[in-house]
């Protein structure tokens, strides 16, 4: 039968391609509601009076001569209405075009629908469809994604807003002039519901269903696809979850699609208690609230309120005394994972051996872990409890009580089960790779003990007490024979096979007792290893990767995890080891990527870029919340490690008497220099790592810096980095931030996206001070380019030479006093090799204050790249005769040695780098020598 996502079967292409494009909507939509301009919601009395005559709701359409009539006769009304609709048509547009996607999404659905009932796909039907595997997850998809988007609009875009832009667009656009405008239909649509996403606020009647049935959908499809979510495990994700207490975890991405769907058939909801209670028993027996979709979290409590089927069949679940053992089992379960899970990560611990071994019981802990973290996040949630609900709040005291709820333990356990997941992952693609090559050496490893040890019974070698034997001698050959003869490709047979083989090597040694021959019985020993070495190596197969994957998602986390942010940075704080393990959570975070991407990926959409992009930009930021606490972390102990040396630490004389020995040795203060030294290379360690593992930290291009440079053409606000592999930049190239890019940068250049035709792509960019689409004040591209661009006066170079290496950093004339250099200097400073000592420079002092923008690249995967901006702040004091051999803390990763001939001076701390070995402190300096350096030229 042909494939139902092949490229040649246009049934299955059409319904892909539009399930695709559902989840590119729903990025859309996620990432204009960050961008609605504040004029548009008339908070504030200023606005009201200023723009309340000229921005309408739907009542315009009652009778819009009226209204533009008294515009007409106000000439200052006029001009503001010019001004607001040039100022803003652009974001309008973007948002109607978004709104117009969403609409033709439901017409291409229900036309698909016709289709299929009409035979346009010759032998597909609805039911045929639902019979296939494919073709029953992409109608599931299609339906469910159209209800969150619905959702989505509702939750971010208030009702008032919407109606407000699309009346302004009315107004301001062409659109009303086109003979095949779909406007009314869109606002029929999108009109407000009354629902607002305020806490307290009360829930409109009859809401949601009311909104889903504003463009009506075959009732029969809704049936059937209810139907096959209530009896089927279309994702097949239960073989991935075998323990029948994690049922409801396996299930839970379709019991999120069957709470939307449910929705479009209310009256299941209201009076089919039969049918709610086997939803609620197979999907939510042990918990009400559930991710919908990327972490947007729902209570079925209060969300199934007005439901009484449905709100029957769930007071068995949230019964007090049920609430109270799952919330105790879970404690129980996250403490006893918890400890295993550090047992594992012990060095030495997970060796190939012991992994192959043991599968079963590391997967096994796994899934314990990933459901016990996504239980306790998702029911200790703030979001997922209505303060003003008194029944909730109850619920939720309760769990926090029984489950012995710590914040600090659940994100340790988080970051622990991270990193045993990322280190398993790690040994099996490793294995993997390796898999044929060691099977082969094993095999040949076997055959040839066999061939040596028949040699020994022909008589032919010489062993020890060895008598010939030609029986022995021809079965030991055959042995060899038969072992050499596994297939590979057929590990089946090949395992069956090697089991034989072992078991006759055994009776072999027993039935002739050739046991009291103790060379011969360890051929035998070494083959039977090889041969189990065999049975293992061919039991390595993929299915376990995808298995961890599927129990290591994270996207019901999408959210919720930045409750864990301040956590998170207190703990590195604390515990700079923390840092090592940041690599595997964020890898675990990224993992949520594959939900929205993977139906965009297999149509080969071109929104696969713009829709990365903005998941990425999400994730942006926040990995720089979390990494932000690690140059705050690393400066305050700098800040220590100089109070010590220049206040406490005594300086040691030439000569001094022996009684005075313990005086200055000042083993307190020095101790607390090595601590706090070793805590900075603490944090060495983890950016390092993350530099090894994730493919390089640093990334700057030289032509997207000045591409964007005259894509923005603004002028210098602050100080530019510049780098040492570059020439020097004039100073009218100097900006104010190096802007950053990530993964799917690369759309704007791709023409317009499918789903969204025309529209700008400003607001492609993650708005934030390194991005491109930030301009002046802090305001998005369209706003401020309305403002009135000032010249500014060019900034000038304060230059340092370090070695064979030079560095520029760009400040700007008008600094305040404090971050002004105090000296002027006119000439360079020489630069020489590091084995030659430096000439003694004017004995003069500079005394500099910098701050500046450090951007780093993270790649996390092939497919995701990020990008981290530091704006550093970086105080120095230095006698002019040490510019050629210094150390700047500038950055967690640069590290600089000084020359054995001069003494620490007191603003350099890694003069005292005690815990780190002269060698590894080699191997650092060498690597980021060949990389990047922050060195400052004068």
């Amino acid at each position: 039968m042909l494939d139902f996502l092949a490229e040649n079967n246009l049934c299955g292409q059409a319904i892909l391609r539009i399930v695709s494009c559902g989840n590119a909507i729903i990025a859309e939509l996620l990432r204009l509601s960050e961008f609605i301009p504040a004029v548009f919601r008339l908070k504030d009395r200023v606005d009201q009076q200023k723009y309340g005559d000229i921005i309408f709701d739907f009542s315009y359409f009652k009778g819009p001569e009226l209204w533009e009539s008294k515009l007409e006769a106000k000439p200052e009304l006029q001009d503001l209405d010019e001004e607001f609709r040039e100022n803003n048509i652009e974001i309008v547009t973007r948002f109607y075009l978004a709104f117009q996607s969403v609409h033709k999404y439901i017409v291409d659905l229900n036309r698909y629908l016709d289709d299929l009932n009409e035979g346009v796909y010759i032998q597909q039907t609805i039911e045929t469809v639902l019979l296939n595997e494919d073709g029953k997850q992409l109608l599931c998809e299609a339906l469910y994604l159209y209800g969150v988007m619905l959702l989505v609009i509702d939750q971010k875009i208030e009702g008032e807003v919407r109606e407000r832009m699309l009346v302004s667009y009315y107004r301001y656009s062409a659109a009303r002039s086109s003979a095949d405008s779909n406007m009314d239909d869109i606002c029929k649509l999108l009109r407000s519901t009354g629902y607002s996403s305020q806490p307290g606020a009360r829930r409109p009647p009859n809401y949601p269903e009311s909104y889903f049935q504003r463009v009506p959908i075959s009732e029969s499809f809704i049936s059937m696809v209810i139907g096959r979510l209530r009896s089927d495990d279309i994702y097949n994700q239960v073989s991935a979850y075998p323990l029948p207490e994690h049922r409801s975890t396996a299930l839970a991405t379709q019991a999120a699609m069957l709470y939307v769907i449910l929705y479009f058939d209310p009256s299941i909801l209201h009076t089919h208690q039969a049918k709610m209670r086997e939803i609620v028993d197979k999907y939510f027996p042990d918990n009400w609230v559930i991710s919908i979709y990327m972490g947007i979290t729902v209570n079925l409590a209060e969300a199934w309120e007005p439901y009484k089927a449905a709100k029957t069949a769930l007071n068995n679940t949230l019964d007090l005394s049920n609430v109270k053992e799952q919330a105790s089992r879970y404690a129980t379960v996250s403490e006893r994972v918890h400890a295993q899970v550090q047992q594992f990560l012990k060095e030495g611990y997970l060796r190939e051996e012991m992994v192959l071994d043991t599968i079963p019981r590391l997967l096994n802990c796994l899934r314990d872990c990933n459901v016990a973290i996504r239980w306790l996040m998702l029911h200790t949630a703030d979001s997922a409890c209505d303060p003003n609900n008194k029944r909730l709040r109850q619920i939720k005291d309760q769990i926090l009580t029984d489950s012995r709820y710590n914040p600090k333990i659940l994100f340790q356990l988080l970051l622990d089960t991270a990193q045993f997941e990322f280190i398993l992952k790690e040994m099996f693609k490793q294995m993997l790779a390796e898999k044929q090559a060691k099977w082969e050496h094993y095999k040949k490893e076997g055959s040839e003990r066999m061939t040596e040890l028949a040699d020994v019974f022909s008589g032919v070698k010489p062993l020890t007490r060895v008598e010939k034997n030609e029986n022995l001698q021809a079965w030991f050959r055959e042995i060899s024979k038969q072992i050499l003869s596994l297939n590979y490709d057929d590990s089946t047979a090949a395992g069956r096979k090697t089991v034989q083989l072992i078991q006759a090597l055994e009776e072999v040694q027993e039935f002739h007792q050739l046991e009291s021959n103790l060379q011969v019985c360890q051929f035998l020993a070494d083959t039977r290893k090889f041969l189990h070495q065999m049975i293992r190596t061919i039991n390595i197969k993929e299915e376990v990767l995808i298995t961890m994957q599927i129990i290591g998602d994270l996207s019901f986390a999408w959210q919720l995890i930045d409750s864990f942010t301040s956590i998170m940075q207190e703990s590195i704080r604390v515990n700079p080891s923390m840092v090592t393990k940041l690599r595997a959570t964020f890898l675990k975070l990224a993992s949520a990527l594959d939900l929205p991407l993977l139906r965009i990926n297999q149509a080969n959409s071109p929104d696969l870029l713009s829709v990365s992009q903005y998941y990425s930009g999400e994730l942006v930021s926040y990995v720089r919340k979390v990494l932000q606490i690690i140059p705050e972390s690393m400066f305050t102990s700098l800040l220590k490690i100089i109070k010590l040396q220049t206040h406490d630490i005594i300086e040691v004389p030439t000569r001094l008497d022996k009684d005075k020995l313990r005086d200055y040795a000042q083993l307190g203060p020095r101790y607390e220099v090595a601590k706090l030294t070793h805590a900075i290379s603490i944090f060495t360690e983890g950016i390092l790592m993350m530099k090894t593992t994730l493919v390089g930290i640093i990334k700057v291009s030289v032509t997207q810096r000045k591409e964007r440079q005259r894509e923005r053409g603004l002028p210098s606000t602050g100080s530019l980095l510049n780098w040492p592999q570059l020439p020097e930049l004039r100073r009218s190239e100097a900006r104010s931030f190096f802007p950053v890019s990530h993964l799917g940068a690369g759309a704007q250049g791709h023409g317009p996206s499918s789903a969204f035709p025309g529209h700008s792509r400003e607001l492609d960019w993650k708005w934030s001070s390194q991005d491109s689409n930030q301009s002046l004040n802090g305001m998005p591209a369209p706003q401020a380019a309305a403002l009135t661009v000032t010249s500014q006066c060019q900034p000038r170079n304060v230059s340092i030479f370090l070695g064979q290496n030079r560095f520029s950093l760009s400040l700007p004339p008008s600094l305040p006093p404090s971050l002004s250099p105090s000296l002027p200097l006119s000439f360079p400073l020489p630069s020489f090799p590091p084995s030659l000592s430096p000439p003694l420079s004017p004995s003069l002092s500079l005394s500099l204050s910098f701050s500046f923008s450090l951007s780093l690249f993270l790649s996390l995967s092939p497919s995701l790249s990020l990008p981290l901006s530091f704006l550093l702040f970086l105080p120095l004091s230095l006698p002019l005769s040490l510019l050629s051999y210094i150390s700047l803390p500038v950055s967690p990763l640069l590290y600089l040695s000084l020359p054995p001939f001069l003494p620490p001076p007191p603003f350099l701390p890694f003069w005292y780098f005690g815990f780190v070995p002269q060698e590894q402190r080699a191997k650092i300096i060498t690597q980021f020598c060949s990389q990047t350096f922050v060195i400052i030229d004068a």
